[in-house]
């Protein structure tokens, strides 16, 4: 069964942080938000992603092109050009990647082609019209917010305080013991 992760956000509120990178690239613990996610889901015997790319999604490209060399030891000989790598070895993963565009709805129609078992749109707040428009594209649609006054998400947090790298680690370690709600 493949997993379907929508990978296009800004990252606004990590805005030091994604200027350059999208914030499923931003690193916890050495290693991505994304690749935490991916691991979460393979403890649970998930092996197959489809990401769907939106906001610099090329680097998440060059993330994963690069996965086996990047996590592995390299030799490269200078004088030909000619690369490497020793202890090959990685997760089993197969992760698709798909660029959607910087649009929910593209994201969710690019999603829907790889034929997910259920497609699911999560998101914490919205316009009432934006909810409305995305609603129909998923198989679940979860909105915790639809206020008449929207302008931004930003608007509807009281708090953006950073949380250190040890506390996220800690955090996705204890839902990595737990399954996840696609397969509960």
């Amino acid at each position: 069964m493949k997993v379907a992760i929508l990978a296009g956000g800004v990252g606004s509120r990590l805005s030091e942080e994604t200027v350059l990178k999208p914030k499923p690239m931003v690193e916890i613990g050495g290693k991505p938000i994304l690749w935490h996610i991916l691991n979460i889901y393979a403890a649970h015997g998930f092996n197959e992603f489809v990401v769907a790319l939106g906001y610099k999604g090329e680097s998440i490209k060059d993330y994963f092109l690069n996965f086996y060399a990047l996590n592995n030891d390299v030799t490269v000989d200078l004088a030909s050009g000619e690369a490497r790598i020793h202890r090959g070895g990685g997760p089993s993963w197969k992760v698709h990647l798909v660029d959607t565009g910087a649009s929910m709805i593209a994201a969710l129609h690019a999603v829907r082609a790889k034929k997910p078992a259920i497609l699911v749109c999560a998101i914490p707040v919205a316009a009432p019209d934006s909810a409305e428009q995305v609603r129909p594209y998923a198989d679940e649609f979860v909105c915790l917010e639809t206020p008449l006054d929207f302008m931004a998400v930003g608007q509807f947090y009281s708090s953006f305080q950073q949380v250190e790298d040890d506390e996220v680690v800690k955090i996705l370690a204890r839902h990595a013991m737990k399954r996840p709600a696609a397969v509960q």
